[in-house]
């Protein structure tokens, strides 16, 4: 099973572009790896459910990448490449990373505060159910995740690839304005 980070060796690595952005605050950096000529990114999806965990599987065949679950036996099982979900692309991926044919950069975790903190970009893709007695969606698991992003690493860039209301982005830009 391969699962080392791209910067196997922190001598070996060094940052080859970093821009910051003043408008949003932002920033991100790119790392070149001296031995493999390989540039990367750490990346850190928050959530594990189909849409997060496609996003990761893809992003670790070349970034090193942390996934964010909220139980230790689904990261446990994530980490020996064991799909908690049925998709076939998933599982090849996994079974060629467990046969040494495929390098996945891919490590599960439940701290959450060690996989904001150390990311150059987050993903968040938690669930949005759609209240349908009331009308809304329920985004407290998204506002958790930007939450902690914020508290962790207050310039990264985030993403949000969870399902959300028309608007939503700005209300939270504005609700946690102070926190950046």
């Amino acid at each position: 099973m391969q699962t080392e980070s791209p910067k196997e060796n922190v001598s070996n690595t060094r940052v080859i572009s970093g821009d910051y952005s003043p408008s949003t605050g932002s920033s991100s950096k790119t790392y070149y790896n001296k031995i493999t000529k390989e540039t990367f990114m750490k990346i850190t999806v928050a959530d594990v459910g189909y849409v997060g965990l496609s996003l990761a599987v893809l992003l670790a065949q070349n970034h090193e990448v942390t996934a964010i679950t909220t139980t230790p036996a689904k990261a446990d099982k994530l980490n020996k490449f064991i799909s908690p979900i049925q998709d076939d692309e998933i599982e090849l991926f996994f079974r060629e990373a467990n046969a040494g044919e495929r390098t996945l950069h891919l490590h599960t975790t439940v701290d959450k505060e060690a996989a904001y903190s150390s990311a150059d970009l987050v993903i968040i893709a938690t669930p949005t159910n759609y209240d349908d007695v009331g009308h809304f969606f329920d985004t407290s698991a998204v506002e958790d995740a930007i939450e902690w992003t914020l508290r962790c690493n207050p310039n990264v860039l985030m993403v949000i690839k969870s399902t959300i209301p028309v608007g939503y982005t700005e209300s939270v830009r504005k609700k946690f304005r102070k926190l950046r």
